[in-house]
């Protein structure tokens, strides 16, 4: 009889682990699906079946294997655990470097202060073909402007780090962006386009109007914008009605671990969550053609919140992105707007739709082929506003022009 060899251990633990993935999924094949709060998406599921075709062969297999990664035993433990591992490998060779701030994971994308108090994205890089797509998102607006004289076109941008003369590792990048494009579009800037921003002296301020976790504003960034777009509208709109008192701010009792908190796993405070407490008219939400709520707002007043680690708090209170979203208050004076832009609108949305009587707001990612003149057909609008970050303003001419 052999001697027990406690080298055996690890080979009989091995050969368990491995088996016992193809029961789970034998286990798991009909669960519902499932919501991965720590990647913000929705789990593969496994295939139900089997097609003939060689197209539905492809398609099954293609399925199966995204299923299989998706549902692995503990996928959150093993993801967390090799996240930690690079982490800990990056801290050590970087130990002895002078650096501000250090990678946040094996991706290089996203960076983490040394204090450990606010993440970002690397310096945004700049060539010589920026500026000729800048020269065509002017086109755009000076096309738009030109067949539309009656409209009021505004745009705003909302600065972020990894465009700005503060980055703490500006110095490395000698093509980073450092605010040249934004000021090129400003230098240009056409004829009939209202222009404004939200932009800051330094990282410490940044801090204050943004989430440190998070790719987005926070509701002190989305006030300051407000308080600005407001200014700029009123100028034209002499019958806007007075703006909402945007002091009665509640901070919600749950921990913000935002965007890129969640897709580096980096141990760092959470930032709180606030919002501005105020009450809409009567009005009608449509999302997409349904009549419903755009966001879960009414959730969290009734303080049905969600309390996990990594729940998107942001588009769950102010809303995600659509094709369009329209909002109606048929007391308000008779004025539409339309708001193009990503994330960054959602916050404002409603709080705009406070002064029309209907407000658009139209993600472009997800309604590629829009077109502004087929849009003005059925929607008529006095102002249009566009409003994000440096791809919706100014820069990108591929997803961010508005069709004709």
């Amino acid at each position: 009889m052999r001697d027990f060899s406690w080298r055996q251990i690890p080979i009989t633990f091995f050969f368990l682990v491995l088996f016992a993935v193809p029961f789970w999924w034998l286990l798991t094949i009909d669960a519902e699906p499932e919501r991965s709060m720590l990647e913000n998406r929705w789990l593969a599921e496994f295939p139900r079946g089997w097609g003939a075709e060689p197209d539905a062969q492809v398609q099954f297999q293609q399925q199966l294997a995204a299923a299989a990664a998706d549902q692995i035993p503990f996928r959150p433990l093993l993801l967390t655990i090799a996240k930690r591992t690079e982490q800990s490998l990056i801290q050590l060779g970087y130990a002895f470097l002078p650096d501000a701030a250090i990678p946040a994971d094996f991706t290089g994308r996203y960076l983490i202060t040394r204090d450990r108090t606010m993440l970002m994205e690397a310096p945004l890089t700049v060539t010589e073909a920026n500026f000729p797509m800048i020269d065509q998102r002017i086109a755009n607006y000076e096309a738009l402007i030109d067949a539309h004289p009656d409209i009021h076109f505004y745009a705003y941008y909302v600065e972020r780090v990894r465009n700005a003369s503060y980055h703490p590792l500006l110095a490395d990048y000698p093509n980073a962006e450092n605010g040249r494009g934004f000021e090129y579009f400003q230098q240009h800037q056409p004829d009939g386009l209202m222009l404004g921003a939200l932009t800051f002296e330094d990282i410490s301020e940044y801090s204050l109007y943004n989430y440190n976790t998070d790719h987005h504003w926070n509701i002190h960034g989305v006030v300051r914008a407000y308080q600005d777009l407001y200014g700029m509208i009123s100028s034209s709109y002499p019958d806007i009605p007075d703006p909402i008192a945007t002091g009665n701010l509640f901070t919600y009792p749950v921990d913000f671990y935002g965007s890129y908190a969640r897709l580096t796993l980096a141990r760092i405070e959470p930032d709180p969550f606030a919002v501005v407490l105020f009450d809409l008219p009567a009005h009608t939400e449509m999302v997409d053609g349904d009549l419903r709520a755009y966001s879960n707002r009414q959730h969290y007043l009734n303080n049905q919140v969600p309390m996990q680690r990594y729940t998107d708090h942001y588009s769950q209170f102010f809303g995600g992105n659509h094709a369009m979203v329209v909002f109606t208050i048929e007391s308000n004076p008779d004025r539409n707007l339309l708001i193009i832009g990503n994330s960054y609108i959602n916050p404002l949305v409603s709080i705009l739709a406070y002064h029309y009587r209907t407000t658009y707001a139209i993600h472009l990612e997800q309604d590629p082929d829009f077109s502004f003149s087929e849009f003005l057909e059925d929607h008529p609008v006095d102002d249009v506003l566009v409003l994000g970050s440096e791809y919706v303003v100014y820069l990108d001419p591929e997803l961010w022009n508005i069709g004709p």
